[in-house]
């Protein structure tokens, strides 16, 4: 192995507990705290870039695979899944 690819695993190894550590302050401050929200709250308040990637996500598996946080599916209709209840509640009387 050499010494870049060490200092590389290294950096890459701190870059991740940072990301870590960042996303754990912003859950803390928080009661409760959506995805949406903490994308939000990491784009805003600390520009960081994973808030746009898919990553984020990831990253909130492995905290709580690691027991760091706890999460809850939520779920919402789209503007989509609104029309097609309106019109199945229409097609059925409901």
């Amino acid at each position: 192995m050499s010494t870049t690819t060490t200092r590389e695993d290294r950096r890459a190894a701190t870059n991740a507990a940072c990301t870590e550590q960042l996303i754990l302050h912003r859950v803390d401050r928080a009661v409760r705290v959506g995805e949406r929200e903490l994308r939000y709250q990491l784009v805003r308040k600390d520009n960081h870039p994973l808030a746009h990637e898919r990553e984020l996500l990831d990253v909130l598996a492995d905290l709580e695979d690691k027991g760091l946080v706890e999460s809850e599916l939520s779920f919402r209709l789209t503007a989509e899944g609104r029309a097609l209840l309106a019109g199945l509640d229409r097609e059925t009387g409901s």
